[in-house]
């Protein structure tokens, strides 16, 4: 039997771009297959529940990004359609860092700009035990590198982490296997940020 995917959205650029893809399919293989969209130079599926029968999904990833939701590009709309409906298909997602500030702005949330580019270790408090966080204390310092942040989390949803500069390091779907990190789980030591990043 062929193994299922787990979606990958690659919103990054360059080298950057391959070693976080490298890193979050690291985790699902053998077990998964990685399916990669490169979102701002694939064309994006159309239709995400179709897109998700054929491709054998068992689940997808958001990325993080240079890019932020509120910037004008024109693949941006695009991709907040595609993660809306395959939401709606009931299948397990994630989203790190503009992949969660995506998903907000996809299903209603709010967000904002911070007064500067966070690139550091945050201490983030867990309000909540849930098996995203399997493993770690009630508080857990974690890399961040953001410059946008969700401000309200779309209905349904709920707030499972903060950080004193960042009201929502962690969300979750009341009843859907959907979750959200402002924070880097996918980072390691050797990681090196050049450019600005969600």
């Amino acid at each position: 039997m062929a193994a299922r995917t787990i979606i990958i959205v690659d919103c990054l650029d360059g080298a950057l771009a391959d070693y976080c893809y490298r890193r979050i399919a690291g985790y699902f293989e053998p077990e998964f297959r990685a399916v990669r969209i490169a979102a701002d130079r694939d064309e994006i599926p159309a239709d995400a529940a179709e897109y998700a029968r054929e491709s054998g999904a068992a689940g997808m990833v958001i990325g993080g990004s240079q890019y932020s939701p509120l910037d004008p590009l024109p693949w941006l709309p695009a991709l907040e359609d595609f993660v809306a409906a395959f939401i709606e298909t009931g299948l397990p997602v994630l989203g790190i860092c503009f992949g969660l500030e995506i998903m907000a702005a996809a299903l209603g949330g709010s967000l904002a700009k911070r007064p500067e580019l966070a690139v550091a270790l945050r201490e983030v408090r867990l309000l909540e035990s849930n098996s995203l966080f399997d493993g770690l204390g009630e508080v857990t310092f974690q890399p961040v590198c953001h410059e946008i942040m969700v401000a309200d989390a779309p209905s349904g949803f709920l707030v499972a982490a903060e950080s004193d500069d960042c009201p929502v390091q962690a969300m979750r779907h009341e009843s859907l296997p959907v979750y959200g990190v402002q924070f880097h789980p996918e980072m390691d030591k050797d990681i090196k940020f050049t450019t600005r990043t969600g």
